[in-house]
């Protein structure tokens, strides 16, 4: 057995731990699939900028914005 290939003792203890926390392996692999793509930066910052207050705003930005 290799170091990147499992042995059985490790799949048990992994299929032993999603069992508890009530994942399937199948939900690994739906939940990969369904995710949304995360934001930019660029497209996040603005969200965050109007979300705080004018006074924040200016400690971030300072006055050129």
């Amino acid at each position: 057995m290799s170091d990147t290939t499992a042995g059985q003792a490790e799949l048990d203890a992994a299929r032993l731990l999603l069992a508890r926390m009530g994942i399937s392996p199948a939900d690994l692999i739906e939940a990969s699939t369904k995710r949304p793509l995360a934001p930019t930066f660029a497209e996040y910052v603005p969200v965050v900028a109007a979300a705080v207050s004018e006074g924040t705003r200016r400690a971030y930005y300072g006055s050129r914005h």
